[in-house]
């Protein structure tokens, strides 16, 4: 599918992407995504927003119960299937080495491990038993809900909000999930104020309820880390960490209330307005090949970019790379043909 900035607009993903690395980003744009490789941190997280995507718009049918024959349990585990069955999923599977295949296999387990436990843990935030309920508007729950809306800059903005919820004051606030495999508290503090997705999605949440949150519940799962001993079969490995998570649910599931103030994210909105509007330029006025390189950027903590072959070749080669199907991995409707 061939971009059009006007009619597909901009995602908080891809203005973090130009910031990143314009060559990356006109990369993205043009379709082209890595060989289908990636880390365990990067597939457990995907899995793990899959499922919620898969999951969380039903619950207000299935209250929660961790009997095994439960309605609850039945719609969880259906949810797990889905995820672990999808055809993009299958597809990255069949190409990858045995590494890769094993790695899936791992995040499917923990992705398993740790779902019963984390709405255990959180039966007050979803179901409403104390301090907290699901926002409503004539669409239903404010769950998985993508949106569209104008900022100012010229284009639109999309995206899909985990959640919002309204506390016992009748305040709204953001609902944002993450995985992490470590949790540093003070940073969390001094940065999601600024984050440029929580600042954009508290205004979409504005926009569509037309009344601003006073902040974010910032929901973070982390990741196992136990690794399997080379005497433990699957089903060993899974009980154990089923066990770990058993005894440290406070070590595995952390909750954080940041209050933003509308002064705050107003400011940020008006940053996001500015960078999509530099974004628009660029896409519109830059011609390809005489972008800049942000060479500090062609390696990290989740490895070398896949587009470093061709940044590195004047032929601009592009057999390491796939082209993706979907122009916006987490969006359906900016996917479909207008």
């Amino acid at each position: 599918m061939e971009y059009d900035i006007y009619t597909h607009g901009v995602t908080q993903s891809l203005i973090t992407k130009f910031r990143e690395c314009p060559v990356a980003c006109r990369m993205q744009l043009s379709g082209w995504g890595g060989a289908g490789k990636t880390s365990l941190a990067l597939q457990f997280g995907n899995d793990y927003h899959d499922l919620q995507e898969k999951f969380l718009p039903n619950l207000e049918d299935f209250k929660f119960s961790a009997a095994d024959n439960s309605p609850f349990r039945k719609v969880l585990n259906a949810g797990i299937n889905k995820v672990l069955s999808q055809e993009t999923r299958e597809e990255e599977y069949t190409k990858g080495n045995a590494d890769q295949r094993e790695m899936m296999e791992t995040s499917g387990m923990l992705l398993d491990c740790i779902s019963m436990p984390f709405f255990k843990h959180y039966e007050e935030l979803f179901w409403g038993v104390d301090g907290y309920a699901v926002a409503v508007d004539d669409k239903g729950p404010l769950l998985e809900r993508e949106f569209c809306i104008d900022v100012g800059a010229g284009v639109p903005a999309r995206g899909k909000i985990d959640g919002c919820l309204v506390d016992k004051d009748d305040n709204l606030w953001l609902l944002e999930h993450k995985t992490k495999a470590q949790i540093n508290e003070e940073a969390l503090l001094m940065t999601i104020p600024r984050d440029l997705q929580v600042n954009l999605y508290m205004e979409a949440v504005f926009q569509i309820t037309g009344k601003r949150p006073i902040g974010v519940i910032y929901n973070v799962v982390r990741r196992p880390a136990l690794r399997k001993k080379k005497t433990e079969n699957m089903k060993e490995f899974a009980l154990r960490i089923k066990e770990d998570i058993a005894t440290r649910e406070d070590h595995y599931f952390k909750m954080f209330e940041i209050i933003i103030s509308e002064e705050e994210n107003l400011y940020q909105v008006s940053l996001i307005k500015a960078e999509i509007k530099r974004f628009r330029l660029w896409h519109t006025k830059t011609v390809e090949r005489q972008d800049p390189q942000h060479t500090h950027n062609c390696s990290g903590v989740y490895g070398m970019c896949p587009y470093i072959g061709y940044c590195n070749s004047d032929k601009q080669d592009t057999s390491s790379l796939t082209k993706r199907k979907k122009l916006f991995s987490e969006l359906e409707d900016a996917n479909k043909p207008k």
